[in-house]
């Protein structure tokens, strides 16, 4: 399997000339057996919660820093992988106002979404839909609207922070997506039992 591009002689020759090059081999069975170490095929795939937990680790101090009652959480190294990946396709009808978050034996804190979307999805009000609206304060509070913006990170406590997410137009030009993690609350330590 070539790695994209138009596909053809060419591009194989150019890619066993860049093995030779990158090894110092001129055997093209050298060559090719070195090249396997050094260019995986297919690459190595990354998975939701490997990010998730990437993500987590470089939030948490940040989180504690600068969050009231940031010590409940647990840290970052006891995690089991908790994260989704949500894909809308343009035209999906968004999701219902919720907290992330079922009742007291519910160990999700604080929830954090970080958008990998592309750049059509504006702030100005020129995007394609899909933006988180949370609701601070339950109905009654400030509703704010996010846009799903590429490389943006939102984070809000879990059980206190109702949101949704809008529609999706039909007319947006790639799917939302959306990798949502979860801080969870630690055990209490012995002292405070």
């Amino acid at each position: 399997a070539n790695g994209g591009g138009g596909g053809g002689d060419d591009d194989d020759d150019d890619a066993r000339a860049m093995r030779r090059s990158a090894t110092g081999s001129s055997s093209e069975s050298s060559a090719s057996a070195s090249a396997s170490v050094l260019l995986p095929d297919p690459p190595p795939a990354a998975s939701a919660g490997a990010l998730a937990q990437l993500m987590r680790s470089g939030l948490s101090q940040y989180l504690v820093e600068r969050l009231p009652r940031a010590d409940e959480l647990a840290p970052p190294e006891t995690y089991a992988s908790n994260a989704m990946l949500s894909a809308y396709a343009p035209g999906a009808p968004g999701f219902a106002p919720h907290r992330d978050h079922c009742g007291p034996s519910d160990p999700r804190r604080v929830t954090a979404v970080y958008y990998p979307n592309g750049d059509g999805w504006g702030d100005d009000g020129s995007g394609w839909g899909g933006e988180l609206v949370l609701f601070p304060s339950g109905r009654g509070g400030e509703r704010r609207a996010l846009a799903p913006r590429g490389d943006r990170l939102v984070a809000f406590w879990s059980d206190e922070v109702e949101h949704e997410v809008l529609p999706v137009r039909e007319d947006a030009g790639e799917e939302r997506l959306a990798l949502s993690f979860w801080f969870l609350r630690g055990r209490p330590s012995s002292a405070s039992r």
